[in-house]
């Protein structure tokens, strides 16, 4: 988007984005129309413009994007392309977790850490789980991530997640939804309480 952001401009930042599915270098001709017209407006420095493309890209595939901008706009404009996740995600299914995420009785005192990534594997529509996953999406979330402990008795439990701040600006909020069920998770038959 327009950076630096000029102040003095008061032209409209707005531009139309076009993907492609090929490589515009080596043949123009054969170009498959991935994505038309995705309108991108900035409105003020520091807030860009962006869209997502969430598992509609295939790997070891070439993309062409295209930009369409107006003629009186006058000003340097920056594209930048980010990669969701850094690998597959492992807990992703609550039937098969491994044993990484199976913390068995939490003992007083020690902290858990527990790292997993957020991956096209951890799509809930993927994994749908009885009432964990009534639908392809829980309050706007469409990723989910399982972890189960038992408790030896009443306890205090803190649960954070930590994330660094350039993935918060990609991914947003975490949330965190806890059920009491029998282990192992039985997705069939088991009834869940949140």
């Amino acid at each position: 988007m327009e950076d630096p952001w000029n102040s003095s401009n008061t032209s409209l930042r707005e531009w139309r984005l076009f993907l492609y599915e090929g490589d515009a270098r080596t043949d123009s001709n054969s170009l498959t129309l991935v994505r038309v017209c995705i309108s991108l407006t900035q409105v003020a420095s520091g807030v860009e413009a962006r869209v997502d493309f969430f598992w509609e890209l295939k790997p070891n595939t070439y993309y062409t994007i295209r930009i369409l901008g107006r003629t009186g706009y006058a000003s340097r404009v920056r594209l930048r392309l980010y990669e969701r996740g850094n690998a597959p995600s492992v807990g992703h299914d609550p039937t098969t977790l491994p044993a990484s995420h199976q913390l068995g009785t939490l003992a007083f005192a020690p902290t858990y850490t527990i790292w997993d990534n957020w991956s096209c594997a951890a799509r809930i529509a993927q994994n749908h789980c009885g009432a964990l996953t009534p639908t392809d999406t829980i309050g706007g979330f469409d990723l989910a991530l399982y972890y189960t402990f038992t408790l030896a008795g009443l306890t205090h439990l803190y649960v954070d997640a930590w994330t660094p701040w350039w993935w918060y600006y990609c991914m947003g909020d975490i949330r965190f939804r806890f059920f009491q069920t029998i282990l192992p998770v039985d997705c069939g038959g088991g009834s869940f309480r949140a």
